[in-house]
């Protein structure tokens, strides 16, 4: 059976997440059964330290943009007995 390479992006953000392929639809010759929140154009080749690739539906392409700072969050440790 023949295959598509597809790029997957995340749902919320469109931050690219990772590539897989499409099956050749049975139905329709020559068709691919494309996932929603996936696309066969290719993320760019290289993207720079602190940035990602970011699908934009509405262009139908890949953006590079700059990741959004992480907040740290301070855990506290928890002493639990066995009782608990």
């Amino acid at each position: 059976m023949n295959k598509l390479p597809i790029y997957h992006f995340d749902r919320a953000t469109s931050q690219y997440l990772g590539a897989g392929q499409a099956e050749a639809c049975q139905v329709e010759p020559g068709a691919y059964l494309v996932p929603a929140f996936a696309t066969p154009k290719a993320p760019p080749a290289s993207v720079p330290a602190g940035q990602a690739a970011f699908f934009d539906i509405d262009a139908d392409d890949w953006a590079v943009r700059d990741l959004a700072p992480v907040a740290l969050v301070e855990t506290v440790p928890v002493e639990l007995t066995l009782d608990q």
